[in-house]
């Protein structure tokens, strides 16, 4: 591409990704893990009904502490990650917001970190365990489109709850065609989301300081291989600079289509959390949860933070080649 220097293109394998399925796992998760590790698979499976009759934690003290060494080959540990996340917060937020213990058995604790040591990532429920490699197909020899998928695991069990982290699959799944082209470029919650993080890097959207730096904070929840791959895209040459730098009218014009869909899918989200988690909290009684109303899950004041990245994304419009 003229005015864009030439560089040795990875490869996507380079990151561990698929051509087909992109970030997600080439293979199928597994649905069990070996007979030594069934206390984990066990419990995590009655976790719904453990804690809704406020029994998760006892059984959770009868839990053994299991050699996680004995785990082989990467989907075993991933499995191990999603069932451990699971009971391990489960186990924290049985009694809800007022009853929080101050530390966690080591039957979890211990292999919950030293998984999450060994996947680097850290040992708390993230995007990756929650939705990544938490599906199978409900027909084995079925498509993998959104109809067609089913969690693994989930600590309550509501249609609400499997949908909101069954959608980020097939987002993931549409996006899987544009990875090669963002090799290319990149040379050598949704914020944990890494397709949503790299359509940034790609189209040079930089977000303010607090908000831009929650979302680097974000892929500390990311599995390695997958923010290399963004960090990748981001230190290639500039998609942005290259199209504002040109007197291509349509190619600009496609530059900001990118954009303005980028920025209404973050319009969307907004309506979505303020249909779904912000009005139902605040319309909640009996329950403490006056602060997920105003709070996400990483600590932000989630209106303010959505709603400054939507606009900083809008801001990243370019003019046209005519100065309007």
């Amino acid at each position: 591409m003229g005015g864009m220097e030439s560089r040795t293109i990875p490869r996507l394998s380079d990151f561990h990704l698929s051509e087909d399925r992109g970030f997600l796992s080439a293979e199928d998760p597994l649905e069990f893990l070996p007979p030594y590790f069934s206390p984990w698979v066990d419990l995590a499976r009655d976790t719904p009904k453990l804690l809704e009759t406020k029994q998760l934690r006892e059984h959770v003290h009868k839990l053994p502490l299991l050699d996680h060494t004995q785990l082989r080959g990467q989907q075993e540990w991933y499995l191990a990650r999603v069932v451990l996340s699971m009971i391990g917060h489960a186990y924290v937020w049985q009694e809800g917001e007022e009853g929080v213990p101050d530390f966690l058995p080591r039957s979890v604790a211990v292999p919950w970190y030293r998984v999450s040591e060994h996947l680097g990532v850290p040992p708390i429920i993230s995007h990756h365990c929650a939705s990544l490699v938490n599906w199978k197909k409900k027909d084995p020899n079925g498509p993998l489109e959104l109809d067609n998928l089913q969690l693994l695991f989930c600590i309550t069990c509501p249609r609400d709850f499997a949908w909101f982290f069954l959608i980020p699959i097939q987002i993931e799944m549409h996006f899987t065609p544009a990875l090669p082209l963002l090799v290319q470029f990149s040379g050598g919650s949704a914020a944990q989301v890494a397709t949503v993080q790299c359509l940034d890097e790609f189209l040079g959207i930089r977000h303010d300081d607090r908000p831009g730096a929650f979302l680097m904070r974000m892929r500390d929840y990311m599995l390695p291989d997958h923010r290399n791959f963004i960090a990748a895209v981001g230190k290639g040459p500039s998609v942005r600079n290259f199209v504002s730098n040109s007197d291509d009218q349509e190619l600009r014009t496609a530059y900001n289509t990118c954009v303005s869909l980028l920025r209404d899918f973050r319009s969307l989200h907004i309506r979505i959390i303020a249909s779904y988690v912000i009005i139902p909290s605040k319309r909640a009684k009996g329950h403490q949860v006056e602060g997920l109303a105003n709070v996400g899950t990483g600590g932000t004041g989630i209106m303010s933070f959505l709603k400054s990245v939507r606009d900083t994304t809008a801001a990243a419009l370019l003019p046209d080649v005519s100065g309007t």
